[in-house]
């Protein structure tokens, strides 16, 4: 199974004007989340893993290519839990 990922209770969350931007408990580098990002920060407010996430955003916008979704997927996913952001909290079940 797939490791599942959720947000990190302590990041620090702001949306404007509809963008979103965190921010890690004790300050740090601000991350902001572009249309691909923001999609998988709001599902991950329960345990999701990679590939229900890509399925999800590749039928929320279907006009970018699935594989360009799947890489920037991964990419966020992997930078987000090296900023602490979001927890790896075990297997998904999708």
């Amino acid at each position: 199974m797939q490791a599942a990922y959720r947000r990190n209770p302590t990041t620090h969350m702001s949306e404007v004007e509809g963008d979103i931007f965190l921010v890690p408990d004790g300050g740090g580098e601000i991350f902001y989340l572009g249309d691909v990002g923001a999609g998988v920060w709001r599902l991950l407010d329960q345990e999701r893993d990679a590939s229900a996430l890509r399925e999800i955003l590749i039928d929320a916008f279907p006009y970018i290519p699935a594989e360009q979704i799947a890489k920037d997927v991964d990419q966020l996913l992997a930078d987000l839990v090296a900023a602490e952001l979001i927890s790896v909290v075990g297997s998904g079940d999708g």
